[in-house]
């Protein structure tokens, strides 16, 4: 029986067993493509809620052969270096209403196509939205707090 990892990636070590999404290799070995797809769509159902069991395109990749790891969700951290800075410059709700049209923007682009440009712009849109929206309830968050109160509860504030 195949289930649900912690972990969304390749855990595959050298010489080791390995689990893609959670099917071991000597499963996912007998598996046919549209097998494999729905164990997929099963376990990013379990994980992330009914929704994600409909995508709207699929693709398998193979990264163990691959001299680079997968593409890491860098547009949700990236933003952080001037999110501050723009929170300072425009003002908290500014930032945050601008992070909720970027995820407006991030729906309406993956109804454009199935391309690589409509992904990789519905990407971008997505983390930029996602992290002044999520720097920006930070800071909400921290205003709540008088100055002395600050330094005892960011651990609260952090997952």
């Amino acid at each position: 029986m195949a289930g649900p990892l912690g972990e969304i990636h390749d855990a595959s070590v050298p010489g080791g067993s390995a689990a893609l999404f959670g099917v071991p290799v000597r499963v996912r070995k007998n598996l046919s493509e549209d097998e494999l797809r729905a164990l997929c769509r099963g376990q990013f159902a379990r994980m992330f809620g009914p929704l994600t069991a409909t995508p709207k395109a699929e693709f398998i990749k193979g990264w163990a052969l691959d001299r680079t790891p997968p593409p890491s969700p860098i547009w949700t951290v990236l933003p952080s270096f001037f999110t501050g800075a723009l929170i300072t410059r425009f003002g908290v709700r500014r930032i945050m209403l601008t992070g909720v049209l970027l995820f407006v923007d991030h729906i309406l682009m993956t109804l454009t196509g199935m391309g690589f440009g409509s992904f990789a712009s519905a990407l971008v849109l997505l983390g930029v939205g996602w992290n002044f929206l999520y720097i920006g309830g930070t800071a909400l968050l921290t205003g709540t707090y008088s100055p002395a109160e600050r330094r005892g509860h960011k651990p609260s504030m952090t997952w």
